[in-house]
This record gives structure tokens, sequence and C-alpha cells, in this order.
């Protein structure tokens, strides 16, 4: 599966807010709408440049996706949010109450860009009047030599982790209207979703 462009998503029916990258897309305004918050990091100095996780309704009526630009790598926004370990972008979504999954991603590098070779879906629901927070993606990957010499990250991993916290308060910074909103805590469980490519934990270097 190819990267998709921009300018697919000018067209998507769901609504992306990437503070760390912003996005223009088309969004459910309907009374009954529900949110979704997540965020996409990088290790520090990670040489991955940018990362992008596709999402879709179950139905298949629409498709999107999140899209972190790495502003160590390339000429980007700032980061949401940075620690001496990581850094990434938090992203809402005002999203048509429903059946939603994560089902493909893609990750370039220096040399290269990184999309499954297995088939995969993390469910999600998305419920009326509610914020559902789906968790942090750490974008992972073991060493391995560059094109043009030296060490770069091979294909990619994500670990998941319950970062509501920190996350939250910056979507609600975003989107104020979050505030009044209950949150619901759908962070995927790794051992449950049994994909290779989501771990809860990082890959033991060789």
């Amino acid at each position: 599966m190819q990267l998709r462009t921009a300018i697919t998503c000018l067209v998507s029916l769901l609504t992306l807010s990437l503070g760390a990258c912003q996005m223009n897309v088309s969004m459910y305004d309907g009374p009954d709408a529900g949110y979704a918050v997540a965020s996409i990091a990088v290790s520090k100095g990670s040489t991955y440049s940018n990362v992008q996780l596709d999402f879709r309704s179950r139905d298949g009526k629409s498709d999107s996706y999140l899209f972190w630009v790495n502003d160590e790598a390339v000429l980007a926004p700032a980061a949401d949010f940075r620690s001496a370990t990581e850094h990434g972008g938090v992203a809402t979504l005002r999203l048509r109450p429903g059946q939603y999954e994560f089902y493909s991603f893609g990750v370039t590098a220096p040399d290269l860009g990184y999309t499954p070779r297995v088939a995969f879906s993390v469910p999600i629901t998305i419920e009326p009047g509610k914020v559902t927070y789906l968790g942090q993606y750490l974008t992972l990957g073991l060493p391995k030599e560059g094109l043009f010499g030296g060490e770069i990250l091979g294909a990619p991993y994500f670990v998941i982790s319950d970062q509501q916290a920190r996350d939250v308060p910056l979507a609600v910074r975003q989107t104020p209207a979050l505030g009044a909103l209950l949150v619901v805590n759908r962070v995927p469980d790794p051992a449950k979703l049994g994909v290779p490519y989501f771990r809860s934990t990082p890959m033991p270097r060789s």
C-alpha cells in the first residue's frame, strides 16, 4: 500500500487535528459526534522522517490517517510534547459514532519507506458525545546499516502506551469543546491484538 498524499487527506470524511502537523480535512458535524484522541511519537534522534497510521470506518465509508512529521529530521512545526527520550504530536478526530479500525501504516526513513506485509485490524469504538482515548503509538525499529553508511532504523513497529494524563489536556488545548465531555479510555492491549506490529514494550536489541 502506497503512502497517501495530502490530497487524499483533503477529501477525507474524517476530522484530523494534529497540533504539530495541521491538515485540512472535512469533518463530521452531526450533533451526535464523538471524538478520538491519540498521539504518535518517535524516539529522540530517530531517523524516521514521518509516520502515518491509516484509519477507517469498518463499513468502508470513510477513510483517513494520522500523520506525524519528525521535526528533528525535516523542517516541520514543533512537537506537541517532548521529553528526554521521545517527542511527538497529539491528534483529535471528530467522528460519526460507530466502529472504526487502524488497518495500515506508512513510515519513511532516509533510504526507503515501510508499509505492513501482514494485514491487521485494531478495532475502535466511537460513542456519541464522548472522547475515546486510543493511546500513544511510539514508532521504533531495529537498527540497520543505511544505503550511504551509518545506522538507520529498519522495519518499524509501534509501542502502545497509556499517556492519557498528557495527551488529553493537549487535545483540549487544541479543541476546547473536549473539556466538557466524558473521556473513555480504550487503549488497545497489544497482547490481545495478536498483531506483530504492536507491542507493549520495546524489542531488545541484539
